[in-house]
């Protein structure tokens, strides 16, 4: 550090304070250590007795601060002073009682635009500078500290966006093998499914599990988005396998999957979903509709909803509620969806809605599953044009029969 008790030539003082904060800046030191030098080699080199620099981060908020300021530290600059766009005095009372102890503002300009403003203040004259203070200088020595500032939020902003793009990967690779690759179809299940997340990672499920006595069928969708959202739909797909092999019943697959929930999402996030359960030797589907929106059956000519079960899970400790359904029949076609397709809009605002669901499915509910969501993707291009989807759009179609 400098001492004005080893050197005396204010230039040599100049040069030297410019070589340690050059040195800090080139050991790549933080913001705050450069802050500190800063502020060290203002009041040994320039022998200045108040000063306050205000940069911009967030907002406009006063970093550094020499003499009696520690109201200042932290505080937002006030307007009048980021109205001054050159280097001009302060009078006393003119902005407020903080300020009065300074009497100069330099605006401290890189490439044309103001990235700080510096005051300074102590002088014996408030309209005469001293003899001492090298102005040129000080603008030259704080303009370095502020570029070298931005520098390393930059580099920090870039360090954190590569952290972010890596668990954007993570978490995209976590989803992309939560989403089935291939789907049963033989003569008694046959499954399709379209999936398009709204951003590069969605909140939407889906899955089915075989065994030697039917199909578990599961579509879900998480409260939120992004890396959290795929990590607790992990947890799901997890939990929802574990139970499933352990052959349980729905109900009791519910109330344990919602149980796990409620202790890893802590309140915070918690999933809508059906569940169903498809007996090939009873030719009967079970269903549960956890909050979800409610799925379309086909038993022959009739059409009904899914919409029988309980609340959404990962909320409640203990379900209010639970109703579980059966159904039997020769064929049974299911039809299930996440709210991308009920709440995509068109340019004058309208949402698809439900009913328009139901019509396409009354319509094409003959069809292969193939074809149902070919249909349904078709009916939904026409109706919203250009306007993008507005959520995570999921569709399962399965056909049924013992």
């Amino acid at each position: 550090m400098i001492s004005k008790e080893n050197i005396q030539d204010p230039k040599e003082l100049e040069i030297y304070s410019l070589l340690d904060l050059s040195k800090a800046i080139n050991e790549n030191r933080s913001a705050d250590h450069l802050f500190s030098i800063y502020s060290s080699l203002m009041q040994a080199a320039m022998k200045i007795e108040e000063l306050a620099l205000f940069m911009k981060i967030n907002d406009w908020k006063c970093e550094v601060s020499i003499g009696d300021h520690d109201s200042l530290n932290g505080l937002r600059a006030d307007d009048k002073i980021l109205e001054i766009s050159e280097e001009c005095q302060i009078l006393t009372g003119f902005i407020s009682e903080h300020y009065d102890p300074f009497s100069l503002v330099l605006p401290i300009q890189h490439k044309g635009e103001i990235h700080a403003y510096l005051l300074l203040g102590g002088f014996e004259d408030k309209e005469e500078l001293p003899i001492f203070l090298d102005l040129p200088f000080v603008r030259t020595f704080t303009n370095i500290l502020v570029v070298a500032i931005e520098n390393l939020r930059l580099a920090e902003r870039e360090k954190q966006k590569i952290q972010l793009d890596r668990e954007m990967e993570i978490a995209r690779e976590v989803q992309s093998n939560l989403i089935p690759k291939e789907f049963p179809e033989n003569e008694n299940v046959n499954i399709q499914a379209a999936y398009l997340p709204h951003k590069q990672i969605g909140g939407d499920y889906y899955d089915f599990v075989e065994n030697d006595k039917g199909i578990h069928i599961c579509l879900a969708d998480v409260s939120g988005k992004g890396i959290p959202a795929a990590l607790f739909m992990s947890n799901v797909q997890a939990t929802f396998r574990v139970l499933v092999g352990k052959g349980m019943e729905l109900d009791e697959i519910i109330h344990e999957l919602n149980k796990i929930l409620v202790f890893n999402g802590k309140g915070s996030l918690f999933v809508s979903l059906i569940i169903a359960f498809y007996d090939m030797e009873k030719r009967s589907l079970t269903y549960i509709n956890a909050g979800h929106l409610p799925g379309i059956c086909a038993l022959g000519d009739k059409v009904f909803l899914l919409d029988k079960g309980t609340t959404v899970l990962g909320e409640f400790e203990e379900l209010p509620f639970l109703d579980k359904a059966e159904l039997r029949a020769e064929e049974i076609k299911i039809f299930l969806f996440s709210d991308g397709l009920t709440e995509a809009r068109n340019s004058q605002g309208e949402e698809y809605g439900l009913e328009r669901v139901l019509s396409v499915f009354r319509k094409e509910s003959q069809k292969s599953p193939s074809v149902q969501i070919r249909k349904m993707m078709d009916s939904l291009e026409e109706f919203k044009s250009n306007e993008p989807l507005l959520d995570d759009l999921t569709l399962l179609s399965c056909q049924l029969k013992g």
